[in-house]
Protein backbone atom coordinates (compact mmCIF):
# COMPACT_ATOMS: atom_id res chain seq x y z
CA UNK A 1 0.00 0.00 0.00
CA UNK A 2 1.31 3.44 -0.94
CA UNK A 3 1.00 6.45 1.37
CA UNK A 4 -1.07 8.17 -1.32
CA UNK A 5 -3.71 5.41 -1.07
CA UNK A 6 -4.69 6.53 2.42
CA UNK A 7 -6.01 9.85 1.11
CA UNK A 8 -7.27 8.65 -2.23
CA UNK A 9 -10.61 9.94 -3.39
CA UNK A 10 -11.30 6.54 -4.95
CA UNK A 11 -12.65 5.19 -1.65
CA UNK A 12 -15.21 7.99 -1.17
CA UNK A 13 -18.90 7.18 -1.51
CA UNK A 14 -20.33 9.47 -4.20
CA UNK A 15 -23.92 8.45 -3.37
CA UNK A 16 -23.47 10.18 0.02
CA UNK A 17 -21.65 13.16 -1.50
CA UNK A 18 -18.68 12.10 0.60
CA UNK A 19 -15.71 14.46 0.26
CA UNK A 20 -12.30 15.25 1.67
CA UNK A 21 -12.43 18.79 3.09
CA UNK A 22 -10.23 21.04 5.24
CA UNK A 23 -10.93 22.47 8.69
CA UNK A 24 -8.60 25.10 10.14
CA UNK A 25 -8.57 25.57 13.89
CA UNK A 26 -6.50 26.28 16.98
CA UNK A 27 -3.94 23.80 18.32
CA UNK A 28 -6.11 23.01 21.36
CA UNK A 29 -9.23 22.49 19.24
CA UNK A 30 -7.33 20.23 16.80
CA UNK A 31 -6.27 18.04 19.72
CA UNK A 32 -9.80 17.97 21.18
CA UNK A 33 -11.36 17.12 17.81
CA UNK A 34 -8.86 14.31 17.27
CA UNK A 35 -9.80 12.81 20.65
CA UNK A 36 -13.56 13.33 20.84
CA UNK A 37 -14.68 14.43 17.36
CA UNK A 38 -16.44 17.59 16.29
CA UNK A 39 -18.95 19.34 18.56
CA UNK A 40 -21.66 21.15 16.62
CA UNK A 41 -22.80 24.42 18.17
CA UNK A 42 -19.40 25.29 19.64
CA UNK A 43 -17.95 26.88 16.51
CA UNK A 44 -15.51 29.73 16.95
CA UNK A 45 -15.91 30.87 13.34
CA UNK A 46 -18.74 33.31 13.96
CA UNK A 47 -21.54 31.09 12.68
CA UNK A 48 -21.78 33.07 9.46
CA UNK A 49 -24.09 30.38 8.05
CA UNK A 50 -25.51 29.10 11.32
CA UNK A 51 -24.62 26.08 13.42
CA UNK A 52 -22.44 23.33 12.02
CA UNK A 53 -18.89 22.18 11.42
CA UNK A 54 -17.28 24.54 8.89
CA UNK A 55 -15.15 22.93 6.19
CA UNK A 56 -13.64 24.12 2.92
CA UNK A 57 -12.38 22.55 -0.28
CA UNK A 58 -9.67 25.21 -0.49
CA UNK A 59 -6.78 24.86 1.97
CA UNK A 60 -6.08 28.61 2.00
CA UNK A 61 -9.66 29.28 3.16
CA UNK A 62 -9.19 26.91 6.09
CA UNK A 63 -5.78 28.36 6.98
CA UNK A 64 -7.47 31.74 7.42
CA UNK A 65 -9.37 30.22 10.38
CA UNK A 66 -6.26 28.92 12.17
CA UNK A 67 -4.59 30.33 15.23
CA UNK A 68 -0.83 29.69 15.40
CA UNK A 69 0.72 28.21 18.51
CA UNK A 70 3.67 29.85 20.29
CA UNK A 71 6.05 28.42 17.66
CA UNK A 72 4.08 29.76 14.70
CA UNK A 73 2.61 26.35 13.85
CA UNK A 74 -0.90 26.34 12.37
CA UNK A 75 -3.18 23.30 12.45
CA UNK A 76 -5.58 22.09 9.79
CA UNK A 77 -7.52 18.87 9.71
CA UNK A 78 -8.16 16.92 6.54
CA UNK A 79 -11.63 15.48 7.11
CA UNK A 80 -13.88 12.96 5.46
CA UNK A 81 -17.34 14.49 5.28
CA UNK A 82 -20.58 12.86 4.22
CA UNK A 83 -22.49 15.82 2.86
CA UNK A 84 -25.70 14.16 1.67
CA UNK A 85 -28.20 16.65 0.28
CA UNK A 86 -27.13 20.28 -0.05
CA UNK A 87 -28.81 23.51 0.91
CA UNK A 88 -27.16 26.02 -1.44
CA UNK A 89 -26.70 29.71 -0.71
CA UNK A 90 -24.87 32.52 -2.49
CA UNK A 91 -25.42 34.97 0.37
CA UNK A 92 -22.34 36.50 2.00
CA UNK A 93 -23.91 35.63 5.35
CA UNK A 94 -27.06 33.71 6.33
CA UNK A 95 -27.09 33.10 10.06
CA UNK A 96 -30.22 30.92 9.87
CA UNK A 97 -28.95 28.76 6.98
CA UNK A 98 -28.84 25.70 9.25
CA UNK A 99 -32.57 26.13 9.97
CA UNK A 100 -33.35 26.65 6.28
CA UNK A 101 -31.33 23.54 5.42
CA UNK A 102 -33.16 21.44 8.01
CA UNK A 103 -36.56 22.63 6.77
CA UNK A 104 -35.58 21.49 3.27
CA UNK A 105 -34.25 18.17 4.60
CA UNK A 106 -30.72 19.03 3.56
CA UNK A 107 -27.74 17.65 5.46
CA UNK A 108 -25.12 20.24 4.53
CA UNK A 109 -25.00 23.92 3.68
CA UNK A 110 -23.00 24.67 0.55
CA UNK A 111 -22.11 28.35 0.79
CA UNK A 112 -20.71 30.07 -2.28
CA UNK A 113 -20.82 33.80 -1.45
CA UNK A 114 -21.56 35.88 -4.58
CA UNK A 115 -20.67 32.80 -6.70
CA UNK A 116 -17.04 33.81 -6.31
CA UNK A 117 -15.82 31.21 -3.80
CA UNK A 118 -14.05 29.79 -2.10
CA UNK A 119 -16.94 27.54 -1.21
CA UNK A 120 -17.61 26.41 2.34
CA UNK A 121 -19.38 23.25 3.43
CA UNK A 122 -21.16 23.36 6.75
CA UNK A 123 -22.22 19.92 7.96
CA UNK A 124 -25.09 19.94 10.43
CA UNK A 125 -24.25 16.93 12.62
CA UNK A 126 -21.13 15.50 14.23
CA UNK A 127 -21.81 12.13 12.60
CA UNK A 128 -21.13 13.63 9.15
CA UNK A 129 -17.49 14.60 9.68
CA UNK A 130 -14.46 12.49 10.59
CA UNK A 131 -10.97 13.93 11.03
CA UNK A 132 -8.53 11.82 8.99
CA UNK A 133 -5.27 13.76 9.41
CA UNK A 134 -3.92 16.65 11.47
CA UNK A 135 -1.51 18.71 9.43
CA UNK A 136 0.89 21.18 11.03
CA UNK A 137 2.08 24.12 8.93
CA UNK A 138 4.79 26.60 9.84
CA UNK A 139 3.97 30.10 8.66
Amino acid sequence: MNAEDSISTENLDETLNEMLLWHGTSPAAAEAISKTGFKIGSSTHGRRFGDGAYLAEDLSKSISYTQPDSNGIRFVLLCRATCGNFYYTEASSESNAHENAQSQRANTILANPSCSGPREFIVLTEKQVYPEFIIQLRT
